[in-house]
């Protein structure tokens, strides 16, 4: 589960975990999306990617507008750490 999320600078967030995301037999990977924090909210059109850091307990999620520059926008993020392909 997510502590947190902090902005850095435009569109680019460091999501702080409760559990280390990386493990010697485990594969972790992301998917992020644009969306609403509540049904009623608009969200502006755009696009996310999302990536391991350095520290195994943090994560990086960039976010973009529809020309691909850098926004702020809100998202949603799952991530899948699996043991089953080694």
């Amino acid at each position: 589960m997510a502590e947190g999320a902090k902005l850095k600078s435009t569109g680019e967030y460091t999501v702080t975990w409760r559990q280390a995301l990386t493990m010697p037999a485990w594969e972790t990977t992301f998917t992020v999306s644009i969306g609403a924090e509540r049904a009623k909210n608009d969200v502006a059109p755009g696009f996310a990617v999302a990536a391991l850091v350095a520290d195994t307990h943090k994560s990086y999620v960039q976010t973009y507008d529809v020309d691909g520059k850098p926004a702020d926008r809100s998202f949603h993020l799952v991530t899948h750490c699996d043991d089953t392909l080694y």
